[in-house]
């Protein structure tokens, strides 16, 4: 099917008890400059949904086995079946950080409002707890060595043993809410809302920091030539998306119409994805030129990529699948809008699983074919 002026809108709804089979292909989210065709040809299905004690609003986490993770704001860690049901529920306070599991698959490890840091097994016992200043919503990132470097609100990166013992706690002025990432060289780099993005060496000393001046809150992205993070807006001036060399220099920015608060992806052509907080989706090359835009109506939380497209999730409910040049392949409605950035679970060559959570409390399981 051709795409133009007079392209019909075609939706197939085929909905059950348990499950809810979506087709969509809508022509107004193909707008503005950038605009683009193509043919709409994923196929999305509900598989389930589970009801957790409160809003979902961190990524969740599939482990070896398959079962899922998830944390609730009203303070519950969950561990569901494939088959979306229970295996295991406790109550820590709420949870906004995003699960992490150690390389031996053994422990989980996560931020709680109650400012504390825990380590759990899979099997729902807690190894050890570790208490900072303020509230912890920043995703722990497990290290080379297998340390765990996490962010608190108290302003501190802390970087703790896997016995959870303190290695080293890193000051900043402002609240650590992105994850970090690990260089090659082992230096850790993060942002803080302080408007510094930092690089750490093993033991915590400082290698460089960057000034953006901006607040930054997610984490950033690593390419092989280039270091790229995001920055809230200011009264003055739009979001940003940041490059800089490894050695901490400026390379390019790009200005976007609003904050961005959701971390930079690289798609499978190696362009780098952005979701922005003015609803649009941006596709950036490696020099900084804008190659593709999409606007979904909604602000876009941090993007996944799964069977070959750019997944996101958005505050206008919706779970979308997006081709490398900005076609939309796929959109499904959830039941109230989503802070929960999506997790790929399987791909295979023309298919794909999706685990999200929603502000309706609810953990979806979302499968796609074409």
């Amino acid at each position: 099917m051709s795409v133009g002026a007079n392209l019909i809108f075609f939706v197939l709804v085929l909905a059950s008890a348990n499950a809810q089979t979506t087709t969509v292909y809508d022509p107004t989210f193909f707008s503005g400059p950038m605009r683009k065709t193509g043919q709409l040809s994923a196929a999305v299905t509900q598989n389930w949904k589970y009801f957790s004690n409160g809003e979902v609003v961190s990524r969740p986490l599939v482990l070896a086995d398959g079962t899922i993770v998830i944390g609730s704001t009203t303070g519950n860690l969950t561990r569901v079946y494939p088959n979306g049901t229970m295996l295991f529920d406790i109550y820590f306070s709420g949870v906004a950080s995003s699960p992490a599991v150690s390389r031996d698959g053994l422990t989980i490890y996560f931020g709680s409002m109650n400012r504390n840091i825990y380590a759990v097994t899979t099997a729902g016992v807690v190894r050890w707890a570790y208490s900072t200043g303020l509230p912890v919503v920043a995703p722990p990132v497990i290290l080379d060595d297998d340390r765990i470097a996490v962010g608190s609100t108290d302003g501190n990166l802390y970087c703790l043993n896997a016995d959870g013992s303190l290695s080293f706690s890193f000051t900043t002025g402002g609240e650590v809410r992105g994850a970090v990432t690990q260089q090659r060289d082992g230096s850790i780099v993060f942002g803080s809302a302080d408007g510094n993005l930092y690089n750490l060496f093993r033991n915590g000393t400082r290698k460089w920091a960057y000034t953006s001046t901006y607040e930054i809150v997610s984490r950033p992205l690593i390419l092989d030539t280039l270091i790229v993070f995001t920055t809230r807006a200011k009264d003055c001036c739009p979001g940003t998306i940041v490059a800089l060399k490894y050695d901490g220099t400026f390379v390019w920015w790009y200005n976007t119409s609003a904050s961005v608060e959701s971390d930079a992806i690289e798609s499978p052509m190696g362009d780098i994805v952005v979701g922005g907080g003015d609803g649009r989706i941006y596709a950036i090359q490696i020099d900084g030129q804008l190659k593709w835009r999409l606007p979904v109506g909604g602000a876009v939380n941090t993007a996944t990529v799964c069977t070959g497209l750019v997944v996101v999730s958005t505050k206008s409910k919706l779970v979308i699948g997006i081709d490398v040049q900005g076609n939309i392949f796929f959109r499904h409605e959830l039941g109230k809008k989503s802070s929960s950035p999506p997790r790929c679970a399987t791909e295979g060559s023309r298919s794909g699983l999706i685990y999200v959570g929603a502000d309706d409390r609810y953990l979806y399981s979302l499968g796609y074919s074409w």
